[in-house]
């Protein structure tokens, strides 16, 4: 994973014990994480993308998958509570888009930012699983239950803040007792969502 690896000792003494301890192994493309308020960690794996359908990225060929998931890390047990979400795989590359945070809002409910990485207009070829790309869903994973919170792909294509060609990517997720707070990454913008509305707070 590569996490925090320039922190840790060159070596470790014989016998000793280390200064951390893996909490979750097997992750696809680990992303953002959070505590719910029980303690639980909660983390957004990107996934491994998929292979079809594909469509043209500045990079190369950007192919979708349902791969995405959300690992939940409880007392010590270790499960996936969401699955199934968009992910993309650049082809030729270890770059990967998908869910990249994930907020608790009280007890059994996430809020997830869905990556795209590309210009929001490639959804019309993706299947329905597609369709949440570049979004924020909220989920109740316990009830099986997933919903649309804020198009931040849409917002793109109809307002585009920094004028730059139509690119989504959202990445970093805060949510309020107001609403949520979005960076978009292909955007370079920092977004509000209320009530399925999106403002721009920055660019």
């Amino acid at each position: 994973i590569g996490l925090g690896l320039a922190a840790l000792p060159a070596t470790q003494a014989a016998g000793q014990e280390p200064p951390w301890q893996v909490v979750a192994t097997g992750l696809d493309s680990p992303r953002g994480l959070t505590f719910g308020p029980n303690g639980t960690l909660y983390v957004a794996e990107a996934g491994v993308g998929g292979t079809t359908p594909c469509f043209p990225h500045p990079l190369g060929q950007l192919c979708f998958g349902t791969t995405g998931a959300v690992t939940e890390v409880e007392r010590g047990q270790q499960r996936r509570i969401l699955t199934g979400l968009p992910s993309f795989a650049l082809q030729g590359t270890p770059e990967v888009f998908g869910p990249s945070d994930v907020a608790s809002a009280g007890t059994g409910k996430l809020y997830v930012t869905l990556g795209l990485g590309a210009d929001p207009a490639h959804r019309a070829v993706l299947p329905e699983e597609g369709q949440f790309a570049a979004t924020v869903i909220r989920a109740k994973p316990a009830q099986g239950t997933v919903g649309l919170v804020a198009d931040i792909g849409a917002f793109e294509l109809s307002d585009n803040p920094d004028g730059g060609l139509p690119d989504s990517n959202p990445q970093g997720l805060l949510s309020t007792p107001f609403g949520q707070v979005i960076a978009d990454a292909g955007g370079n913008s920092l977004l509000g969502a209320s009530h399925g509305d999106v403002s721009t707070l920055a660019v």
